[in-house]
């Protein structure tokens, strides 16, 4: 079988040419290209020639592989193909040039592709894989429709010698080729004291110093002691999944002049069916008794309870004899509707918690102080 044209006006997928060549060098060579995907260090020009003019033919005459490069605004930007997997079942790969980045160039062409599959190669489901923390490609899958398993599949691929961990999701034929979940992102906001944004690897340095405080840890029997950069690289990407996830959100408090990490605060547990999450938080021992916290909670509930999240119901569970936590969360309107022994687990583990709830928050006057 030869490669057709598939084109919606503005994307174009087409057999790869001769005049690919350079682009297919220049993709494989840029470091997001190298960090998540299996091409050659130091690609080649002849290793863009192999591959334009033998592995992608190939997978064609062989029936194994259907790719195709992808023509954005008159430039090779990208390859994309389906590996035939038989008895109807293909896996979708992609590989983005920097230029169609961004422009959702690459949707186009993976919607063009997958409407294909389905439709003339008689493909039932797709599959998709990707390195664990290649967000790009998590989101495309996501708008893309596959269902996207929770967790990760710890060492199931291989990238240069090395087993790492991986995404994986399905698409059917049957399915809509929309998100069937929501995906969180972390606004910034601002006071003339702080900033909610994004937590970022950048704040290694100061999260190992707050956590390093008996204090927090204290309090969050979860925070490991001592709290090292392999601790924090995983706490960081796993609240990044629980947001692709639509589960949570979670933000960096840092201080406004500074931007360095002072705190955290999120909402997780985020159920829709119910309209309902909790907030966790901590500070920097010694930036606490300022009012920071106050501030930021003042910022997240105002965000839960918005049009952006549209929860209705917000609980916190606080370990018995945290009375700083206690009295900042009925300084914002939470209720405390009950207890729950053994609940929460601390630092000098297993103790009871107070239930936490706020609800209706649009009517109450809070004040962020």
């Amino acid at each position: 079988m030869k490669p057709p044209t598939l084109t919606d006006g503005i994307v174009t997928l087409r057999a790869h040419r001769e005049s690919d060549i350079a682009g297919v060098v220049e993709q494989s060579n840029d470091p997001e290209s190298q960090r998540w995907t299996t091409v050659p260090v130091d690609y080649t020009r002849e290793d863009a020639i192999r591959f334009v003019r033998h592995n992608n033919p190939g997978g064609w005459l062989t029936d194994a592989e259907w790719a195709f490069s992808i023509e954005y605004a008159g430039e090779y930007s990208g390859t994309l193909s389906l590996r035939n997997l038989g008895d109807g079942r293909a896996e979708l790969a992609y590989g983005s040039h920097p230029r169609i980045r961004g422009t959702g160039g690459m949707e186009r062409a993976c919607r063009l592709l997958l409407t294909w599959g389905f439709e003339q190669q008689g493909v039932r489901h797709v599959h998709w894989t990707a390195y664990r923390g290649n967000f790009a490609s998590r989101k495309l899958a996501w708008k893309l429709g596959f269902d996207i398993l929770p967790g990760h599949l710890r060492q199931s691929l291989v990238q240069r010698g090395q087993l790492v961990d991986a995404w994986v999701g399905s698409l059917l034929h049957t399915d809509g080729r929309r998100p069937g979940t929501p995906w969180y992102d972390a606004p910034v906001f601002e006071t003339e004291r702080i900033r909610l944004r994004p937590v970022l690897e950048t704040d290694l340095p100061a999260a190992l110093e707050a956590l390093s405080d008996g204090e927090v840890a204290r309090w969050i029997g979860s925070i490991p002691h001592p709290f090292k950069p392999e601790h924090f690289l995983e706490w960081q990407l796993h609240g990044a999944e629980e947001m692709a996830q639509g589960q949570a959100v979670r933000w960096a408090i840092t201080d406004i002049d500074s931007d360095q990490l002072i705190g955290v605060i999120n909402i997780f547990e985020i159920d829709r069916a119910t309209a309902s999450g909790e907030v966790g938080y901590w500070i920097h021992p010694g930036r606490s008794g300022q009012g920071l916290m106050s501030q930021a909670l003042g910022l997240v509930i105002d965000h839960g309870t918005g049009d952006s999240l549209g929860l209705s119901r917000l609980m916190a569970h606080v370990a018995h004899g945290n009375t700083a936590s206690n009295n900042l969360l009925q300084r914002h309107g939470f209720t405390q509707v009950g207890s729950l022994s053994h609940a929460v687990v601390t630092g000098t583990g297993r103790r009871d918690a107070a239930i936490f709830e706020l609800t209706d928050s649009h009517s109450l006057d809070l004040h962020v102080t």
